[in-house]
């Protein structure tokens, strides 16, 4: 061969080619998910997810998210399902002793859970699913804890949107999107609300000990979790366009 007559004359040369071939080699046996190809377009740079371009990118994704979730019957009722089977009728069984200690527990959860909510508006259940349909929506959803004098203890829902004000995405070490972070640990939440011209109004921070994050993240570092339809967001609006395009056919 080739390589052997060059071995005869400079065995470095020789060996140097036979290198060559080696990392050829090793490069065809790598992932094929790694080179994008003709027909896809080259992977941006690795980004942290306090990135500020992520947390645009994020914002804009509840924006599509939010929409889908409003009129597109596939993305909906998808929504609706999930949170029927997860949440349904979500009842509290007590076995701590015997029937009458039961009754008493029973009687007790079932009574906190219809007054749960300090707008009086919300069952227990309805609270959670608001919770879980906000975060697959959002992405994130709060609830805050309210101790009253009396002994009593109730609940706010706060969505997701609204830890952080979406319209000043300015992200510091100390700070993401609302959630107020001391040594890579949230201490406390800044909460917004809307108001009818859609602008949002700095309510209160919130310290951790009295908020409960349904933050569903996918990286250690996040802060702020993306909503569950970042990766088919634009399958979702293809399916989208689809049922439009039916919907006039018909």
């Amino acid at each position: 061969t080739l390589d052997a007559i060059i071995g005869v004359l400079s065995p470095t040369s020789q060996q140097r080619r036979m290198q060559a071939r080696g990392n050829v080699e090793r490069l065809k046996l790598s992932y094929e998910a790694a080179r994008p190809g003709r027909d896809r377009a080259p992977p941006e740079s690795i980004r942290g997810p306090d990135n500020i371009g992520q947390q645009l990118d994020s914002i804009s994704m509840i924006a599509r998210s939010e929409e889908l979730a409003r009129n597109s019957v596939f993305i909906g009722t998808l929504i609706e399902r999930y949170k029927m089977h997860v949440v349904g009728n979500l009842q509290y069984i007590p076995t701590v002793g015997d029937r009458r200690t039961n009754d008493k527990y029973r009687e007790f959860l079932n009574g906190w859970a219809k007054n749960c909510d300090i707008t009086g508006r919300f069952h227990f259940v309805d609270q959670i699913g608001y919770g879980l349909s906000g975060s697959i929506v959002q992405g994130d959803h709060g609830f805050i804890h309210h101790h009253h004098d009396d002994g009593t203890f109730q609940i706010q829902n706060v969505e997701g949107e609204n830890i952080g004000n979406p319209r000043q995405v300015v992200t510091t070490p100390s700070c993401i999107r609302g959630v107020v972070i001391e040594n890579g640990k949230p201490v406390a939440y800044r909460i917004y609300r809307q108001t009818i011209a859609s602008q949002f109004v700095f309510v209160a921070e919130i310290p951790a000990a009295l908020f409960s994050h349904l933050n569903p993240v996918e990286r250690s570092d996040e802060y702020k979790a993306k909503p569950a339809f970042h990766a088919v967001l634009n399958d979702a609006h293809d399916i989208r366009q689809i049922e439009k395009a039916w919907l006039k056919k018909i």
